[in-house]
């Protein structure tokens, strides 16, 4: 969805202050939280229509301090978000220092010390609390060597590390973070930095980046219950074609009848079926001719993934049904696909 406005998020936390036994959560940064933490709470709000939101705030430039005393506290969530600056105090344009050739050695060693302690903390504190981490979202200083264009060593070690840490936390199964690459697509990076708000206030977020790093932090925390199943159509759908006109060989999903987008989508319910996920069919066909069609060879779902096969002249919103009351679940935990 588009981004919230900061007078939408406002006017959300007005209509629910009050409410009794909020559940508390800790915002960590090492910056301004500002518009963030509003935000945040707006976000989170609106995931728990029935329950009230306390999100606290630490100190100014000390996240690890913050994530530590935070650990201690136990708050039921903590959404951690971190930027460079809180790695290194270089790596920051409001307190610009040290931006030298021959510095840049220390600043990588730097920033592997503090990734440690950090690691150390968020750990102890994934033991009782919900966490949420972001990984930096801004683009580094202009403090490196190389011509415009042309990666950095530093940068590259500074980069590596922390694609090391996100992989060491997601694999303990225990710690939530934002995947960036979806970051990328609510929030073009050039759109997130503003340096005169970094400047003046030490936040250094645009409305907009930080409206969608919020929504991003919410979902981690709160994450909206997960669907059980997909109900999907035959023709045009799972293959390419009308199997009860074209003939049972004649349908396709591959490259050179130019229908490999049905064998993705068909790849893609195998995977979910793979990992639990309900897969069904529901097709307005004849039921001998798609149950020949489902034991084609090359099928790249196995027909034994699908369950139960509605394949009938009625109408399909009577096949769909009787699929949900095999499966015993309600529609909303479902997706049609036609």
């Amino acid at each position: 969805r588009l981004a919230m406005q900061l007078i939408e998020a406002l006017k959300s936390i007005r209509g629910r202050s009050g409410e009794p036994d909020p559940v508390r959560f800790e915002l960590l940064t090492g910056h301004t939280p500002l518009h963030l933490r509003t935000f945040l709470t707006a976000e989170l709000l609106q995931r728990m229509p029935e329950n009230g939101v306390d999100v606290s705030i630490g100190y100014y430039g000390d996240l690890t301090g913050n994530v530590q005393r935070a650990a201690d506290s136990q708050p039921d969530g903590a959404a951690v978000v971190i930027e460079w600056s809180d790695l290194d105090p270089r790596l920051v344009y409001r307190s610009a220092f040290g931006w030298r050739p021959d510095r840049m050695a220390d600043v990588v060693q730097s920033v592997g010390m503090r990734i440690e302690q950090l690691q150390t903390s968020l750990l102890r504190m994934a033991e009782t609390s919900t966490v949420a981490v972001c990984m930096p979202t801004l683009p580094l200083p202009p403090m490196f060597m190389a011509p415009s264009g042309f990666a950095d060593i530093a940068a590259l070690q500074i980069r590596q590390q922390m694609d090391e840490l996100a992989i060491q936390l997601v694999a303990t199964g225990s710690i939530r973070v934002i995947d960036s690459l979806q970051l990328d697509v609510v929030s073009p990076m050039s759109e997130r930095f503003d340096a005169t708000s970094e400047l003046r206030t030490g936040f250094p977020y645009s409305m907009s980046h930080a409206s969608a790093l919020a929504a991003q932090l919410a979902k981690l925390l709160r994450p909206s219950t997960a669907l059980k199943g997909i109900i999907t159509d035959l023709d045009n759908t799972l293959w390419a074609g009308i199997v009860g006109e074209d003939g049972i060989d004649a349908v396709s999903w591959d490259v050179d009848r130019r229908s490999q987008h049905h064998a993705i989508y068909q790849e893609l319910l195998a995977s979910l079926a793979e990992i639990g996920v309900l897969v069904g069919v529901a097709s307005r066909n004849d039921a001998s001719v798609v149950g020949m069609a489902l034991q084609r060879d090359d099928l790249v779902v196995p027909a034994t993934k699908l369950f139960p096969i509605e394949a009938n002249w009625g109408p399909k919103s009577q096949s769909v049904a009787r699929i949900l009351q095999t499966w015993n679940i309600a529609a909303d935990s479902v997706v049609f696909i036609d």
